[in-house]
């Protein structure tokens, strides 16, 4: 991935697979028991590092484990990286998965690259070979800004030599924040329209290509999603209170709570949903303001003893037009959104603003990957004031909120392909 961007997790995955069909679905879920949950990357570019780390200490049987320091993983990644690439790569997929191959490999087969330009068939190969030798999976997500870890999936079918199975959920270990990490579960839809949206952007050797760091199994299929339409007349964006009524359902629907135990708390008869954000989606970060772009509410759950903080433990995101269940996601520990009149203070205050030059500002919450965030769940306010345009962190623990002018939006790879919404 580029230095200029945040890098992404791989999980320390000791596994247990459950591959059974659920309600017509065929389930694949790798757990990662290990002390401490998932290994968060040591620094702002250790993605690699930390995803190497997971895996080697991850095979599903303990004696081929080991623990390497991230320090160690990182020297010998930057000793592998391809040479003499255009782009300028903190860990490029040769070199993530030499480093694999060097200092831990497999107990039987063997770490390979493998990539596609078409993402339904390599989604196909990482699937079957979760499916088949139950590691993890490591990926680039926003085409080449992060590495994360494929954790567990559900499709409508097993992903068998020639079949097409349609991806329903799936799991990822995310890296971030620093030291922690975090796990999502979302849709196909979400899969295919946000993280997966677009291949490598980055001039070289993976140009147009979907990555992926597995043991390459020779079969061939497709696995498809049901691309949901996500765009709409805001006019007709549901409201805040019919967003919790659809949260509930889906959370009852789908059993939200078993997916990870960091959803556990949604078991909780006591959980308390707190007042749901609506976020404006922005994946390429070059649209025009009035661009048509899709809409969700991030509905926040906050324990009994926390609701009135308004701490919230876990989230479940849902589309602001349809109230589709689009994805779910546990904290690191609890934390707390910025409203949108300290937003504006906030603003004020960092730039000497008086009341009346505050008076016509225009705040909107927007999510765009960049240095703030490459969560779904942890937005940033845009603010506008005389046509001047800056950014606040929208959620963290209850402390000042720090602000910027710019969070690196337009430091992103030279002409993202469009995303697609759905119909």
């Amino acid at each position: 991935m580029f230095k200029k961007f945040f890098g992404f997790l791989f999980m320390c995955i000791f596994v247990l697979v459950l591959a059974s069909p659920v309600y017509g679905q065929y389930v694949v879920d790798l757990n990662v028991p290990i002390t401490g949950g998932p290994y968060g990357q040591e620094t702002g570019i250790w993605c690699g590092a930390a995803s190497a780390q997971m895996l080697m200490n991850g095979y599903p049987n303990p004696n081929n484990c080991v623990y390497i320091a991230q320090s160690t993983i990182w020297n010998t990644i930057q000793n592998n990286n391809l040479p003499g690439e255009p782009a300028n790569w903190a860990t490029d997929p040769h070199g993530l998965q030499q480093a694999l191959l060097i200092l831990n490999p497999p107990p039987a087969g063997t770490w390979a690259l493998m990539t596609e330009p078409i993402r339904e068939e390599l989604m196909f190969d990482i699937l079957y070979w979760m499916n088949t030798t139950h590691y993890g999976v490591a990926t680039l997500v926003w085409g080449d800004a992060h590495w994360i870890v494929i954790k567990g999936y559900e499709t409508n079918i097993e992903p068998v030599p020639g079949s097409n199975p349609v991806l329903q959920q799936i799991t990822i270990q995310n890296p971030l924040p620093v030291g922690v990490g975090e796990t999502a579960t979302m849709t196909g839809t979400i899969w295919y329209s946000n993280y997966w949206y677009g291949p490598v952007n980055a001039q070289g050797s993976w140009y147009g290509q979907y990555v992926g760091i597995i043991e390459p199994p020779q079969v061939e299929g497709a696995v498809y999603a049901t691309m949901e339409n996500r765009t709409g007349d805001k006019a007709k964006i549901i409201s805040p209170k019919k967003a919790i009524k659809h949260a509930r359902h889906w959370i009852k629907k789908l059993k939200l709570d078993l997916k990870d135990p960091s959803y556990s708390l949604l078991a909780d008869i006591n959980a308390k949903p707190l007042d749901p954000i609506l976020v404006r989606e922005e994946i390429n970060p070059y649209l025009e303001k009035d661009t048509v772009v899709p809409y969700y509410y991030i509905v926040p759950y906050a324990t009994a003893g926390e609701a009135e903080k308004k701490l919230a433990s876990v989230c479940v995101l849902v589309n602001a037009f349809t109230g589709k269940f689009e994805e779910v996601t546990g904290y690191d520990e609890p934390k707390k959104y910025l409203e949108k009149e300290n937003a504006l203070e906030a603003v004020a205050k960092y730039f000497e603003l008086t009341t009346e030059e505050m008076q016509n500002a225009q705040a909107e919450v927007v999510f765009t990957p960049c240095y703030f965030t490459y969560f779904r769940a942890k937005p940033f306010w845009r603010i506008e004031v005389n046509s001047e345009v800056s950014y606040v962190e929208i959620y963290c623990p209850d402390r000042v909120m720090e602000m910027a002018q710019d969070p690196c939006i337009h430091e992103y790879p030279i002409d993202p392909p469009e995303p697609v919404y759905g119909k």
